[in-house]
């Protein structure tokens, strides 16, 4: 989209377009950078409103895939044009990927301190797991194809990272 379809399209006169905004990479690098900010909040706040790893990590997960499915086209935007975008926003796109998994690593550690969680590796568990929640919004159609809601994926797979990392007392 140039920035004379995105006048047309929302009413605004060019030079009001640029008064804004130089072009449209910071008009891009403005909306990256307040999904990633939304994004990033919402989690924290969900995930520091439970005190037990098995409850935070269930908060990020479904957190994670509502808030994929509420701005999917962002996501999946996001994912899918990293490759077209300068190497700053490249690199704050790899940086907010990182960071989500931190998140869901320190969980993953946080369980195994709580001795509530198995002891496997947590880089690599949260590595997958966020592959796992990718999964959703890059793929809807396959799931939009075999009937499966957000609702039956979130659910599905929490019941499978538990059953891998809860251990059997929890």
């Amino acid at each position: 989209m140039s920035m004379r379809d995105l006048s047309l399209e929302c009413g605004l006169s060019m030079g009001a377009l640029y008064n804004y905004f130089s072009g449209k990479d910071e008009l891009l690098e403005m909306l990256q950078h307040q999904r990633r900010a939304i994004t990033g909040k919402i989690l924290e706040e969900r995930i520091a409103s439970e005190s037990a790893a098995p409850a935070k990590l269930k908060a990020a997960i479904f957190t994670h895939l509502y808030l994929s499915e509420a701005m999917q086209p962002w996501f999946y935007f996001s994912f899918m044009e990293t490759k077209n975008l300068s190497q700053v926003e490249k690199q704050k796109a790899m940086e907010s990927e990182l960071a989500t998994e931190k998140m869901i690593c320190d969980i993953l550690i946080l369980g195994q301190e709580q001795n509530v969680f198995h002891l496997h590796d947590p880089q690599l568990g949260a590595s997958m797991i966020k592959a796992m929640l990718q999964d959703w919004y890059l793929k809807r159609g396959k799931y939009a194809w075999k009937s499966i809601s957000v609702d039956q994926y979130a659910e599905y797979l929490i019941g499978f990272i538990d059953a891998f990392f809860l251990k059997a007392s929890q």
